[in-house]
């Protein structure tokens, strides 16, 4: 006589468990939205870095081009009835208002012709009264700012206007602070006036 046992055995099947899915998707989230919030950190100070470095540049062309004695094609300007392209000053100049700054060069005619402008980035601004000025009479904070070197030797000076009748006097150092739309953060761009260091 053969006796056949049959074992109730249960179907298994491998997977999760909702419970376990949801946990699964909540942790991700969580991950993926602590990743985007450091990429927009990082973005948001990629630009004002980006925007500093515009402001460094513009002051070291300057620099250079009066250090250089480089003359501007643009000039019509006329000394002993001959053509001196040549530049008596170059500068740099800022307006809080204005989402960009220019490098100007004067002739020897007094004639100032824009050479370069430096757009900021997006969502980047100039601080508002953030542009420091530091010389024998104390500090002063405004919203215009130029920096110029003097051919050949490149000697600086600072004024705090832009028209006609600036006044400039040497300075001890500049301060051009730059910041997020949102002034969330702030970095700052610092111009030596004795060694002409820019940083």
């Amino acid at each position: 006589m053969k006796i056949e046992t049959k074992t109730n055995a249960k179907n298994f099947q491998a997977g999760f468990t909702l419970i376990e899915l949801m946990i699964s998707i909540a942790v991700v989230g969580f991950l993926s939205t602590i990743v985007i919030m450091n990429f927009r950190v990082g973005e948001k100070q990629k630009l004002l870095t980006y925007a500093a470095d515009s402001v460094i540049n513009a002051v070291r062309n300057a620099q250079n081009y009066a250090l250089t004695s480089k003359q501007i094609p643009a000039s019509t300007c006329l000394i002993g009835g001959a053509s001196d392209k040549a530049a008596a000053n170059y500068r740099v100049q800022i307006n809080t208002s204005q989402n960009y700054l220019t490098l100007s060069a004067q002739d020897k005619c007094n004639t100032v012709y824009t050479l370069e402008t430096y757009t900021l980035p997006r969502n980047v601004k100039f601080r508002s009264n953030g542009l420091g000025l530091f010389n024998s009479s104390g500090p002063t904070n405004n919203n215009t700012l130029q920096i110029r070197y003097t051919t050949p030797f490149a000697s600086a000076t600072a004024a705090t206007t832009i028209g006609p009748s600036d006044v400039f006097t040497g300075f001890q150092s500049a301060s051009i602070a730059l910041e997020l739309s949102d002034a969330s953060k702030v970095k700052f761009v610092n111009v030596d006036g004795i060694s002409g260091r820019v940083q």
